[in-house]
């Protein structure tokens, strides 16, 4: 990874930000996520820094120009988990540890309000996303959930973020 990679947490104040980046990642994947570019491009500032007050969203530049996103939300029943969802990175990026980055950067931030692991769902047939998160060290739990906007199944996965993480 090249040395200006650069990560940034976002707040509220960032909906520019995140707009354009999200909006980015829903066309180049539009088969990665549960939402489309058609929905989230309707969305005013309004909406925009409501997502952003509601989750922990952090992006990777490099040169100034977003090459990956992802946040985390909370699990409501349980306080030391959190959810990592929207993660992303820009096809020029790919395989050369942005994702490790977002994803240590996210469980820092989360380590530091007690968060002891995160999980994350990764549809079924996405096998290039599950050996990623895998070779990061996530785990499957061996839950599948159905999603029937879709048609398909989502995997849950685990990363306990207690120690030394491994991502």
């Amino acid at each position: 990874m090249e040395s200006t990679l650069g990560l940034e947490l976002l707040t509220p104040l960032d909906w520019r930000v995140l707009r354009a980046a999200r909006l980015y990642a829903l066309l180049d994947s539009p088969d990665a996520f549960t939402s489309s570019y058609a929905y989230e491009s309707a969305w005013g500032e309004m909406e925009w820094q409501r997502v952003l007050d509601t989750a922990t969203w952090i992006v990777a530049r490099e040169a100034q120009r977003v090459i990956g996103l992802a946040k985390s939300v909370s699990e409501p029943a349980r306080s030391s988990t959190r959810y990592v969802e929207s993660a992303w990175v820009a096809p020029t990026h790919r395989r050369r540890g942005v994702l490790r980055a977002l994803l240590h950067g996210l469980a820092e931030i989360d380590r530091q309000m007690g968060v002891t692991e995160l999980m994350l769902w990764v549809l079924e047939d996405n096998q290039d996303a599950q050996r990623a998160y895998q070779v990061l060290g996530f785990e499957s739990t061996g839950d599948r959930q159905f999603l029937p906007s879709l048609g398909q199944f989502e995997l849950r996965l685990r990363l306990e973020i207690s120690a030394t993480p491994r991502c």
